[in-house]
């Protein structure tokens, strides 16, 4: 269930496809969300189909209330976390990115994977919360002359679950 208000939104074969105009800016909150307050996965599949070099950003943000505690986005082909690169991970146009953010509450961090590889670990929260209630997708930032699109698909919020290792 996501608040949508009167932003350019079309649901395309099943995914959630959402355009940003130029000058404009895009947030679809997550109604109904519970306060989290165990080691939890965020995942969903983003493909970005726009200008990689302006400053366009496309991705989540994990909220207590209404401050930010996570924040993971595609911009100007990197992927963004807590605002900081993420090394060795270029996101490109027109390319699907299965995307998992693991929080955990304990120690106030995320770690970030992309196409199931760790990408990132023990990125601290934005501030000093101990969970987050909502989340919200965000495009942001088309500094562009043209039309931005961001394609947000397979949204889940679970239980995170450590991987079997196999002896």
């Amino acid at each position: 269930k996501w608040g949508v208000g009167s932003y350019p939104v079309a649901i395309k074969d099943g995914a959630l496809e959402v355009t940003s105009k130029p000058g404009q800016n895009v947030y679809l909150g997550l109604k109904e969300t519970v306060e989290l307050k165990k080691k939890t996965a965020v995942e969903f599949d983003i493909t970005v189909n726009g200008d990689t070099a302006t400053d366009f950003e496309a991705g989540i943000m994990l909220k207590s209330g209404a401050t930010t505690v996570v924040n993971v986005a595609a911009r100007k082909g990197r992927l963004l976390a807590q605002y900081d690169n993420v090394p060795n991970v270029t996101i490109e146009n027109g390319k699907t990115y299965k995307i998992m953010i693991v929080t955990d509450p304990a120690t106030k961090t995320i770690d970030i994977y992309v196409d199931g590889v760790k990408a990132a670990t023990g990125k601290k929260f934005l501030n000093s919360a101990t969970s987050w209630d909502s989340a919200q997708l965000m495009i942001k930032g088309n500094t562009g002359s043209a039309d931005l699109t961001a394609i947000f698909d397979n949204f889940k919020i679970a239980p995170y679950k450590e991987p079997v290792v196999e002896e």
